[in-house]
């Protein structure tokens, strides 16, 4: 499939990619913390946690797959 040229502006491309960066980053780090948070608050250090930096590192995949499947 040949994708057609982009012709937007510089930085709206740099957005465009920022965007994207910022996403995959977020939806990484942030079940991590989410686990810290209730690890801190229940008592049950550090389970919660690497559950959720696990948990996000596999959302932060599969980000990356759709991002490349869009490409």
């Amino acid at each position: 499939m040949i994708t057609p040229p982009d012709d937007r502006a510089p930085w709206v491309r740099a957005y465009d990619w920022a965007a994207r960066g910022i996403t995959v980053a977020g939806s990484m780090v942030v079940p991590g913390l989410i686990g810290y948070y209730l690890d801190t608050r229940w008592g049950t250090r550090p389970w919660i946690m690497m559950v959720g930096f696990a948990a996000g590192v596999a959302l932060g995949i599969v980000q990356l797959v759709r991002m490349t499947r869009e490409q």
